[in-house]
């Protein structure tokens, strides 16, 4: 059994799986319309800041110049999804392709129908 901080297989294909889920969460959040724009600011800030010749931390710093912008963009990421609509985190997340979801929608009227015959 390992334990978190471990160099297991399992524990680092785990978190790459987490991380690919993130990103692809992220851009169909990200190319969603009805995400506010200023939220979709958090990403292109993130993104500035990787081109952004000014670090926390200075990139010739052997492993830890590149693990302050890693870290940047995973918390970007995160803050960007917590920052968007749940119903529409909640909608992605589920992989349905129509929005709103059936029945969500103000102009839906639930009711009974019955066929007639014209005979």
């Amino acid at each position: 059994m390992s334990s978190p901080g471990t160099n297991n297989p399992r524990d680092r294909a785990g978190m790459l799986q987490e991380l690919m889920r993130n990103a692809a969460l992220a851009w169909r959040l990200w190319t969603d319309s009805r995400v506010p724009l200023l939220t979709k600011l958090l990403p292109v800030g993130v993104l500035i800041y990787m081109l952004s010749p000014i670090d926390l931390v200075p990139d010739v710093v052997p492993v830890f110049g590149q693990v302050d912008d890693l870290l940047a963009i995973v918390l970007g990421v995160r803050a960007f999804i917590a920052l968007c609509p749940p119903e529409l985190v909640q909608f992605h997340q589920s992989g349905a392709r129509d929005y709103p979801p059936s029945g969500a929608d103000d102009k839906t009227v639930d009711g009974t129908f019955r066929v007639m015959d014209d005979r």
